[in-house]
């Protein structure tokens, strides 16, 4: 298409806004009930306000959704320039978005969410659903404080104070396992945010009981939707340990922009750069339930790790022991030198492992992402995004204390280093030097929870396996 087609066809949209116009959605697969959140811009001129957009499924139906205006043509015009669509999917192959100065939204969210922030010293969040209303404390505890499953008989409590561990990256030194308490610091409603879909980030701090390991600051990022018991969390933390035990410089944490100081260089013959000191032992999210666990399910794959075959499920009932969900696979702690795939051969090592104990229930090549675990009122499914390209991860219910934990980092894999696997320097500019830049890295890990009554799990599981990997939606890619 040339420029000036373009042109022509963006002109004609511009005209046509204020009777209406229309953009054709493409749907990368048909499902229902799955959230969706995707970004459409427009031409300079083209909507002047959220609130003139709507969807229609494929019968021409409004479908409830949620606009946001994200930015606009300012200041060389007024008129809206992106946005972001919230809606549920309801089994249609096709939607369209409509707009303009005609348009309007009659299709009323039927339990809109409610949320109310409190900066209070001992405020939070609190978020009611419709269905789920939980507690997040500005305070120890790190994620979700109580939670309460609301349906046609009254509230029911599903969740429980976690006692300071509702995250936790625990640390590990010549000193021992130093446990982290999580404080959650701030507590907002991020944009994006709306009576369908609503955005929570969760700022806090890990705290240590030895004076040698800093803070370490995380972000957790809750999702939630109306009318639904979801909960989608993305949780980034910032690892502030010492990675190995080098000898200090002197001046190394000076002001960097000092006058007359030399640059410092490393010592490349320096071992205590391959020595590891401050290493993760075990980091994740942990859900207390508000009653005694009777029952674990979860899945796994039959065939090789890059052939998955179908799906096999797996119900456990729960006794004293806990029961685990482990995927690992070739050098967890990604140490060189770490295999890789060939033109011939494909890497091996990837194991799916549920236990009890110590004994070996099933153990496939992968893992199906997701877990539930259940008592006799409540439960609650969870899954993690791409479980197999992001191991080690691991889903562990303990009995005695009624938790549930997603591990990020599992503490049944070896620690992770950040220790130099070797002295060999790099070339800056002339100069060798020997670096380790471990000190504020961060990871976030996506997960979801789908908190549910007992007897419905195989609906909670659909739900959490659908947050982690919805559909995708978009307009055509002439529209961007």
């Amino acid at each position: 298409m040339t420029a000036r087609a373009l042109a022509s066809i963006l002109g004609l949209l511009v005209a046509s806004h204020a009777s209406g116009a229309s953009i054709p959605l493409h749907v990368d697969r048909v499902t229902r009930d799955a959230p969706v959140t995707f970004g459409v811009p427009f031409p300079k001129g083209a909507l002047h306000s959220p609130d003139h957009v709507r969807v229609l499924d494929e019968r021409g139906i409004e479908v409830p959704s949620q606009i946001t205006e994200v930015t606009s043509w300012a200041p060389a015009d007024p008129s809206i320039q992106w946005i972001w669509v919230d809606f549920l999917t309801e089994g249609s192959s096709r939607y369209v978005l409509e707009y303009g100065a005609s348009i309007r939204r009659r299709t009323a969210i039927q339990t809109p969410l409610r949320i109310v922030n409190s900066q209070r010293p001992a405020g939070g969040i609190d978020v009611d659903t419709g269905v789920l209303r939980f507690h997040v404390s500005r305070s120890e505890g790190g994620f979700i404080e109580s939670a309460d499953l609301v349906g046609a008989n009254g509230a029911l409590r599903a969740l429980k104070a976690p006692a300071g561990r509702g995250s936790f990256l625990d640390l590990l030194d010549d000193a021992g396992v130093d446990p982290s308490r999580a404080v959650v610091t701030f507590t907002t409603i991020e944009k994006g945010s709306g009576p369908l879909h609503a955005i929570l980030r969760i700022e806090g701090e890990y705290r240590y009981a030895r004076a040698d390991n800093r803070p370490a600051p995380f972000v957790t990022r809750i999702h939630v939707w109306a009318g639904k018991p979801w909960i989608k969390v993305l949780h980034t933390f910032l690892y502030t340990g010492i990675a190995d035990k080098r000898r200090p410089q002197a001046g190394q944490h000076a002001h960097i922009a000092t006058q007359g100081s030399p640059l410092l260089v490393e010592d490349p013959s320096d071992k205590g750069f391959t020595e590891p000191n401050d290493r993760i032992e075990g980091a994740g999210i942990t859900l207390t339930l508000a009653e005694n666990l009777q029952t674990v399910r979860t899945g796994t794959a039959s065939g090789s790790w890059f052939q998955p075959g179908d799906e096999s499920r797996v119900e456990v009932s729960l006794g004293a022991q806990p029961v685990s969900l482990l995927q690992t696979g070739p050098k967890p702690n990604r140490m060189p030198p770490v295999p890789e795939s060939s033109g011939s051969t494909r890497i091996g090592g990837f194991v799916a492992t549920l236990s009890e104990g110590a004994r070996i229930i099933e153990s496939k090549e992968r893992a199906a992402g997701w877990f539930s675990v259940e008592g006799a009122h409540i439960g609650v499914a969870a899954a993690f995004k791409d479980i197999l390209q992001e191991y080690p991860k691991a889903f562990t219910v303990t009995p005695a204390d009624q938790t549930l934990v997603a591990s990020i980092w599992p503490n049944s894999v070896e620690p992770m280093s950040f220790a130099r696997y070797s002295l060999k320097p790099e070339t800056e500019e002339g100069i060798e030097t020997m670096e380790n830049g471990a000190t504020g890295l961060a990871k976030t890990t996506e997960m979801s929870f789908s908190v549910h009554a007992a007897g419905e799990s195989a609906v909670a599981v659909r739900a959490a396996r659908t947050l982690v990997d919805p559909p995708v939606i978009s307009a055509s890619p002439r529209w961007y």
